[in-house]
């Protein structure tokens, strides 16, 4: 797309159409250079379009943006949406290239009505010896299976004291339109020396192993069914073995193709909990099964005026109804009015169930360095931020000098 020269394409243009981006995966500086026949404002309220961007993973480890172009003031009746899929071996080059392409043919349309839209040319360049014939699906080698695997390691100390750290994770995953199969492992290894004294040293070891299932069936835009299966050993949860198996299924409010935008869903699961514990339990069991029920209701929004996710978790054991446990969260970037955000995150819970609490309780060590599991009946935690901006409406120049 061509819009004529492009001799100093980032000082503000009267006669351009006034854009505010709203993208947090986007790279604003390469979207500046390369569209130029619009003014980037800084504020959504000095817009004529607001361009929201929001993304999510695919199944195949790619991820899907959806630009939803809401037009604003006199082009407020307008508004467009468009939707493009990246592979997840797609380069960061690659991603942003396509993306601003895509935008950049979004915003034609708004252009077309300004001074400037008589000066934008669309063009096309077909492959060559390329045939129009209808397009037919390929087969896929890997029958829509995407795996991964990760290692990872950290050592680090001084005269007195040394840290080192081993991680790994496997995943193998398939997502079609009518079922979404997941299959994890993971591990873990750390270890802390301590010189106390010339002729005391104090160690400290943490080890988490864990392995999960997920086997979804898509039951038509509002309804999924499946299960969730997981095994694990932790030293900070005093779990020598676990087991678990638990059917689920899930009710959206809103059709699942809309999940980017707005979500609501209420998930249901029933499941069954073998234990076994490394040491014995303040129930006095090193081994004991368990029968739970949860309900999780969680609300997500991202729209013009920014974003919002509110979660209610409850479970209960069937074992022992008293035990039993209520977490809320939830968070929000909210615009609150012209160049002013608020942002706040937080959640509580009320703890009832901890089962395997070891019987002879927690060392000063274990609390100072949070490696066991600590008694006790909630958990808090908020952060509250406020960001204020003003000044010039523009944000067409990009100058990367001195950016280090």
């Amino acid at each position: 797309m061509v819009v004529g020269a492009q001799q100093n394409v980032t000082a503000p243009r009267d006669e351009a159409l006034p854009v505010f981006l709203d993208c947090l995966a986007c790279d604003f500086d390469y979207i500046r250079r390369t569209i130029l026949f619009v003014n980037w404002v800084r504020d959504r309220e000095d817009a004529r379009v607001h361009a929201l961007v929001t993304t999510q993973q695919t199944g195949g480890g790619g991820t899907e943006f959806n630009i939803n172009l809401m037009g604003q003031q006199d082009l407020e009746d307008v508004q467009d949406i468009i939707r493009l899929t990246t592979d997840q071996t797609d380069t960061e080059q690659e991603i942003r290239e396509r993306l601003t392409h895509t935008l950049e043919l979004g915003l034609a349309r708004f252009a077309a009505g300004t001074e400037l839209g008589r000066r934008i040319q669309l063009s096309f360049e077909p492959d060559v010896g390329q045939q129009f014939a209808q397009a037919s699906p390929e087969d896929d080698p890997w029958s829509f299976w995407v795996f991964s695997v990760g290692l990872d390691g950290f050592f680090s100390g001084q005269a007195t004291t040394s840290s080192a750290s081993f991680g790994g994770a496997v995943s193998a995953d398939r997502t079609t339109e009518q079922w979404k199969i997941r299959l994890s492992g993971s591990g873990s290894y750390s270890r802390d020396k301590f010189e106390l004294s010339e002729d005391e040293d104090f160690v400290s070891v943490a080890k988490a192993y864990r392995g999960n299932a997920l086997v979804v069936k898509s039951v038509g835009d509002h309804w999924s069914v499946g299960f969730r299966s997981s095994g694990n050993t932790s030293t900070f949860s005093n779990t020598d073995r676990t087991l678990r198996l638990a059917p689920a299924i899930e009710y959206s409010f809103f059709p699942y193709s809309e999940s980017s935008e707005r979500d609501f869903r209420l998930l249901y699961s029933a499941g069954v909990n073998a234990m076994n514990y490394a040491e014995e339990t303040i129930f006095n069991v090193t081994e004991e099964t368990l029968y739970d029920q949860n309900l999780n209701a969680t609300l997500d929004l991202i729209q013009s005026w920014g974003s919002a996710r509110v979660s209610l978790e409850t479970s209960v054991l069937l074992n022992d109804l008293s035990e039993n446990r209520i977490t809320f969260s939830g968070g929000s970037d909210w615009r609150v009015f012209r160049g002013f955000s608020l942002l706040v995150l937080g959640s509580i819970a009320r703890i009832a169930d901890q089962r395997s609490i070891p019987l002879g309780g927690t060392t000063d060590e274990d609390i100072l360095l949070r490696r066991r599991e600590l008694l006790t009946s909630f958990s808090y935690s908020l952060s509250l931020g406020l960001s204020s901006t003003f000044g010039s409406i523009f944000a067409n120049v990009v100058n990367p000098r001195f950016s280090f």
